[in-house]
This record gives C-alpha cells, sequence and structure tokens, in this order.
C-alpha cells in the first residue's frame, strides 16, 4: 500500500485528496494524508461508507458544475428500495422475516470453508426461526460450491431456505434493507449492511474486525487470530477458520 501510494503521488501534479486530520483513523490514511494537498473534513460521516461518500461529493462540488451533489444514506435508501425483481421474489415465496448469508470476498483468505457455512446453513434451517436468502452464490467460487451442496442435499426443498437469483448491486441493497441481520465476510456487502443501519455479523480473518468496523455501532465481529499487528496478515489462510458457526 505504502510502495503504491509513493508511486502514484509521484505521477499525481494537481490536487490530492483525502480527510482531515482529525477524520485519520488508520495508519493507511495517515499516510495518505500525509501526500495530499487538499483535505476534507469528515467529521460527520457515520461510519465508514459514509466518510468516503463525503469525500468523494466535495470532491466533484470541487472540480465540476455538480454543486448540490448529495451522498447520503436516506438517497441510498430510497434509491434500494425500489426494486421490484426483489419486491416480486419476497411476494412470490410469502418472506416476511429473513435474514441474509453471503459468502463472498474479494480474496480467498478472506472466506470461511465449505464446510462452515454449510454446518451455519443447516443450523439456522434447524432453528425455524427466519427464513435464511442467500446472496451472490453465481459470483465466486465458495458460492457455487455452497449452491452445488444444497442442491445435492435436498436443502433447497426446505420451506426456511432459499437462493436468491442474480441482483445487481442495488437490488442486493433492496433485499438487504429488509432483512432482519446480515451475516458475510470482510466484503463490500458486510460494508453495505452497515452503512444501511441493518445489524450484521462479520466473518473476519487476516482483516482485523474491530479496525474495519470501527465506524459502525450495529456489527458484531467474530475474529480470527493471526500473528501480525492489527491482525492484518493477507497470506494467512488458517486465521478464519478457527471461528466456528457456534460462535
Amino acid at each position: 500500500f505504502y510502495l503504491k501510494t509513493l508511486l502514484l503521488r509521484s505521477f499525481l501534479k494537481g490536487k490530492v485528496y483525502t480527510f482531515s486530520y482529525s477524520d485519520v483513523l488508520r495508519l493507511e490514511e495517515y499516510f495518505s494524508y500525509l501526500f495530499s494537498n487538499q483535505n476534507v473534513d469528515c467529521s460527520q460521516s457515520t461510519n465508514v461508507t459514509s466518510k468516503y461518500l463525503m469525500l468523494t461529493q466535495e470532491v466533484i462540488r470541487q472540480n465540476s458544475n455538480f454543486t448540490n451533489i448529495s451522498f447520503s444514506a436516506n438517497k441510498f435508501n430510497i434509491f434500494c428500495n425500489n426494486s421490484q425483481p426483489v419486491v416480486d421474489f419476497i411476494t412470490k415465496n410469502n418472506i416476511i422475516k429473513y435474514i441474509v448469508l453471503c459468502p463472498n470476498s474479494s480474496e480467498k483468505v478472506r472466506i470461511w470453508k465449505l464446510k462452515y457455512w454449510m454446518d451455519l446453513i443447516i443450523h439456522l434451517i434447524n432453528k425455524k426461526k427466519y427464513k435464511i436468502l442467500l446472496l451472490g452464490l453465481d459470483f465466486t467460487p465458495i458460492g457455487n460450491q455452497i449452491k452445488n451442496k444444497i442442491i445435492q442435499g435436498n436443502l433447497d426443498k426446505s420451506d426456511f431456505l432459499y437462493i436468491l437469483p442474480k441482483y445487481s448491486l442495488n437490488q442486493a441493497a433492496s433485499v438487504l434493507k429488509k432483512c432482519q441481520y446480515l451475516i458475510a465476510h470482510d466484503s463490500c456487502i458486510l460494508h453495505m449492511g452497515n452503512f444501511l443501519g441493518i445489524k450484521t455479523i462479520g466473518i473476519y480473518g487476516p482483516t482485523c474486525g474491530t479496525w474495519n468496523c470501527s465506524y459502525y455501532q450495529n456489527c458484531q465481529v467474530l475474529q480470527g487470530k493471526t500473528n501480525l499487528v492489527r491482525y492484518k496478515n493477507h497470506w494467512d489462510g488458517d486465521c478464519i477458520h478457527q471461528i466456528n458457526y457456534l460462535d
């Protein structure tokens, strides 16, 4: 990260934006702050997503004609509430109270074992408390493995388990907005759920959950331990597997 920042900064001759010093929480952000020449006050942000949106908003305002642009959770809520395919799916299957599971992540070391996901799914089916909606299974290898296991075991015939179709990001947000809670890895879906204000359970391995969720009041962190500072070790492929579904 630091080398990339230095290389990028050497090619940037104009304005370089980042947060004000009072908004810097992470070492990476402080490093970016040292190499910036334009600082934006994001002290009114309530979570990491709104913080970056505020920064983006101010950059656009200062460098374009869109002076009235505004990113906010309320506007995003409106945006994600109008997805007819999601409404149709929920209505067709008579789904009222549900939880969402999303096994996707951008890095393999952040992904829980297939067995652990299957143990969790079966455990939740047997509890029969909420309908379980599986989001984004078609986009990653782990998702497709879970999908195949569910079909092989006839779990898709359960009245408490549903595999969602392929959804766009705003359609996924529409699903999340009305769920009871979300269980996911360190991923954009987890951050989106936190931004929308729903209850989330974040499964963290090589990245540090308490660090990444420092803005969120509604995120419960399940953390696997690793050796490096702040639990950030992208080469540790075992730490996330210390967590089991009973946690």
